[in-house]
This record gives structure tokens, sequence and C-alpha cells, in this order.
């Protein structure tokens, strides 16, 4: 997840087969089914669980935060473990499952596993823009935005011009920066953003992603957050696209998927992509979860069950081992996403960037 990789271009059903869903109620938009497997790899797993530590140390105003321990930042699980009640994590699960999608967003999006969900985002981005959408752009990389988590480097970020604005005023630029989730910087660099990139916004939804196929929800939010990431279950998607399950389901050939929709807003169309509750990755960042709810009832004696895959495991003893562990030296042996650093006055280099190949 360290270094940079070469996006393919997007895979989704070719025309001869490809399966478009029913139009939204009122509008024009389809639905794409985009490929994604997990690969059962360390990087993969390390996705999942630093996303639930990050979010854990990151996120303003968590129900339970390591925030409130008078060793912050430099608090352990353990620690946590000992402040709070023993089912604390409970009332936790609810909180990591929304927000802390946002976290596991950042490291997934930025690793080659997901190379076909960023090539599909960006295709939709484009198709809705085109042909003011920037194709001269060639690298891209995801990175946490919002004024509800510490890991946001707005300051930074807000440096970058926003697309699709022509108001580039500082007070704007913050103003987008801390109304959204996630960022997408779009360069023309693999090592430094060069002063021509873009950034563009966008919403996350990790408990009811159906909300992002609603004008209501678009009207709430900054009228230029152009796309958005959710989880819905198959069941809710299916009644909004005025489906039974079974037909909807046969048409996907009875697998969960991972949706490409374009949803029609008062603000203009918004790409939106749509993670089944029910496909592989949601249900392996579930037991990532399951596993860190063991790990504060139980401590030590929680058990790594043999069922999972090598790298699972692999995952799960850095964490049981690394109980008393500062969270920020126990992140460190996860491979999680780079964060922006400054080069000199020439501009923000990245440690990590994607190329795009259209």
């Amino acid at each position: 997840m360290n270094m940079p990789f070469t996006l393919v271009p997007v895979i989704v059903e070719s025309s001869e087969h490809k399966q478009y869903i029913v139009e939204l109620e009122q509008q024009e938009e389809r639905a794409e089914q985009i490929s994604v497997l997990p690969d059962q790899s360390f990087d993969y797993w390390s996705a999942h669980f630093a996303a639930l530590l990050q979010c854990m140390h990151h996120h303003v105003n968590l129900s339970d935060s390591p925030m409130n321990l008078p060793n912050y930042p430099l608090w352990s699980i353990a620690d946590l473990r000992a402040e709070k009640k023993h089912d604390f994590f409970s009332g936790l699960e609810r909180y990591l499952t929304n927000w802390g999608f946002q976290y596991f967003l950042v490291n997934f999006l930025n690793s080659p596993i997901s190379q076909n969900i960023t090539a599909a985002l960006n295709k939709g981005i484009n198709e809705v823009f085109n042909p003011n959408f920037r194709n001269d752009l060639t690298y891209c990389q995801f990175q946490m935005s919002g004024r509800d988590s510490t890991l946001s480097n707005i300051p930074l970020l807000s440096q970058i011009s926003v697309f699709p604005s022509t108001d580039y005023s500082n007070e704007y630029k913050y103003h987008i920066c801390e109304n959204s989730d996630l960022a997408l910087i779009l360069n023309n660099s693999n090592e430094f953003i060069t002063m021509d990139a873009i950034s563009i916004f966008g919403e996350v939804e990790g408990n009811k992603g159906i909300k992002l196929l609603n004008d209501d929800f678009w009207e709430s939010k900054h009228r230029n957050c152009l796309f958005g990431i959710g989880v819905v279950s198959s069941k809710t998607i299916a009644s909004q696209l005025n489906l039974s399950n079974k037909m909807y389901l046969n048409q996907f050939s009875q697998t969960p998927s991972i949706l490409l929709s374009y949803v029609k807003t008062s603000s203009g169309f918004k790409v939106v992509v749509l993670f089944e509750q029910e496909h592989p990755i949601i249900k392996d960042y579930t037991d990532a979860m399951k596993f860190l709810r063991g790990l504060f009832l139980d401590g030590y004696s929680t058990h790594i069950y043999e069922q999972f895959s090598p790298a699972f495991s692999q995952a799960a003893h850095l964490l049981r081992n690394g109980l008393k562990t500062p969270i920020t030296l126990l992140l460190n042996q996860f491979t999680v996403a780079p964060q922006m650093v400054m080069q000199g006055e020439f501009g923000t280099k990245l440690n990590t960037i994607v190329q795009i190949h259209r």
C-alpha cells in the first residue's frame, strides 16, 4: 500500500452484458456493477483493523472516546479497557460502523485492491462533468476531510483548488474542506502536488447509504460535494428501485454487489458508490470489529479462530500482542494510507499516489 500502482480501466459489465437496473424514481440514472473482491492480504486487513483504531483515536465527539483519557494521545487498548465499563464497546459499534467506514475508505481506496472502484468513481465524475473535467490529471489520492476528524489536514488540503468551483477564496475552500467527509485529489505528478491539482469532495454513509440516493440528503450538504460512498442492504436498495429482493438479486447473478449510480439532485448529478452489506468487504469489516469487541471484553485471552485467513490472523495477533502498546506505535505496524507532507514552496508531496489510465 506504500508503493504507487497503475489503474486499469474500470471493470463493469461489457456493453453486451452490462446489467442496468430500472431507473430511479422519476430520474434518469442507471446503476452499474463494479467488480471487486478482497484479496485477503495483510494490507487488505490492515485497512480494516487500522480504520477502527484510527476512528477511535482521531474522531471528535466519539462516544467513549479515548480523547478523554489522561494519557491521550499515548493511550493503549488496555488503558481504554481499564477506564470503561465491561460492555462499553457495544455502544461504540454503531459509531464505528458509520464513521469508521470513512477511515477504512481512506486506507482501502489508496490501495491497488480497490483500483476498479477508484476508476469507476473517476469515470462517473468524468461523465457528469465532461467536457469540463480535467482529463489531463493522471494521478490521484484519497484523504480524510471534515472538521470532525483530527486526521483531516484542512489547512494543507485547502491550498488545493476545488473542482468544479470557480471560487478560489480561502474562505470557500476551508468551508468545503470542513463540511465533507472525503477528498479525492487529482494531480499531474507522482511526487508532488502541482499548481494545477484539484480536489473533489464527497460524503460517506456507513450506516444508511441509501440516503445518498435522495435529494433531501444532498440539500443539507455542500453543493459542490460531488460523490458519495455508502453501505446498504440489498433489500433496502431493491425497495428504493421498486424491485422485489428476489428480482434485484436475479439481475445481479444473486451475488452481493458494489454499485455505481448517478443521482439527480437540485444541485446537479452526484456520483454514488454503494456497497451492499452482504458484500465480502463489508462482512470483513464487521469481522474485524467483532474481533476488536472481543479484545476489549477478554483481553489477552481473546481467541483467534482458525477459519480466518493467515493475513487476518497476523493482524489480529498484532492487536492482541499490542494491548499495552500506545496506539500511535501500534498503528505503525499496520499498512495505512500516507498523509500529505509539505516539500518546500513547490507544493505538497504525496508518498503514495495512484495513476489513472483512461
